[in-house]
């Protein structure tokens, strides 16, 4: 008996690998291929917001890792200003590889819910908000933000 692994690349390779190497037999094959958008969302026709946020809030490490395949390839580096959040801990933590500063995480469930939540304990009068998310992400937060301050991407 083989385990077929779904996750997507590159986590799903990883996973296939290890399994693999300890003797479990495994396949990959991925479900969804993610991919840099080129919409008008999209960070390469933006990212100058990016440095003039205030507040970025992430919420998957595929946001993560597209951005800064964008940021390596146009030579620059994540933004040091900004206060960070994340909508969970896994993805803070992958964060945290880039960005070398505190992130802020819902601390009981990790989910949209729980995040605005975290962002109602601060002032967020006049501040400006990156969200980087899929094209397709959850849009709760950008509509509950969206009434109180001005968000970008």
């Amino acid at each position: 008996m083989k385990i077929l692994i779904t996750r997507p690349s590159p986590e799903g390779e990883k996973l296939t690998y290890s399994l693999n190497n300890i003797g479990i037999p495994a396949w990959h094959f991925s479900l969804f291929e993610f991919f840099p958008s080129i919409s008008k969302k999209s960070l390469s026709k933006k990212f100058y917001e990016l440095y003039t946020s205030d507040v970025i809030i992430v919420f998957s490490k595929k946001s993560i890792y597209y951005t800064n395949l964008f940021l390596k390839k146009n030579n620059l580096q994540w933004p040091s200003y900004p206060e960070y959040y994340a909508i969970g801990n896994s993805t803070a933590l992958f964060l945290y590889k880039y960005i070398k500063k505190k992130i802020f995480t819902p601390l009981n469930i990790e989910n949209s819910e729980n995040l605005l939540k975290l962002l109602e304990n601060i002032d967020l009068n006049n501040s400006k908000i990156t969200l980087l998310q899929g094209e397709k992400g959850r849009q709760l937060v950008r509509n509950s933000l969206k009434k109180k301050v001005l968000i970008y991407l």
